[in-house]
């Protein structure tokens, strides 16, 4: 499928390349889903363009494909790298709000850039408890050829 060669381009740090095929693959007419933008924002993430990366992610909400953990994860795993918690904060805090599953990863994100405080104070703003959070979101279901939902057998993690 595309995804997964978009995916090994993103393995091999060529977002170059995955966004290449991600744009041949939308000429063809075939609807890209929540894997397939989850993909090329690993890829620019993985390649440092996490510029690049938002603006995947600003483009997955236009197209009303609302972003999960797995789109997420590699942008707050980057920003945390970089120290940059203020991003980390707006990320969780807008995966919070959307009702996206914020897993024990992206929670570890949070607290590793932000600290406990600023951990305590989302969960006690939006009630929840970071303890009780998943270690992986529920999966994703996309729809098969016969319009029949299949899970998207993703084993990555966030």
């Amino acid at each position: 499928t595309y995804s997964t060669v978009i995916n090994a381009y993103a393995q091999c740090r060529q977002a170059d390349k995955a966004v290449a095929m991600f744009e041949q693959m939308q000429q063809a007419g075939i609807v890209a889903d929540v894997v397939t933008y989850s993909t090329v924002i690993n890829a620019y993430t993985r390649c440092g363009d996490l510029r690049s990366a938002e603006g995947v992610l600003r483009s997955m909400k236009s197209e009303d494909i609302a972003p999960d953990a797995f789109s997420y994860g590699p942008l707050l795993a980057s920003y945390q790298r970089k120290r940059r918690g203020s991003d980390v904060e707006r990320l969780v805090e807008e995966m919070l709000a959307s009702g996206a599953v914020v897993t024990s990863f992206c929670w570890e994100q949070l607290r590793r850039a932000c600290g406990d405080s600023i951990c305590q104070q989302l969960e006690k703003k939006y009630n929840v408890d970071l303890r009780l959070a998943p270690n992986r979101p529920p999966r994703t279901r996309v729809r098969g050829s016969r319009g029949k939902g299949k899970s998207s057998g993703r084993s990555d993690h966030p």
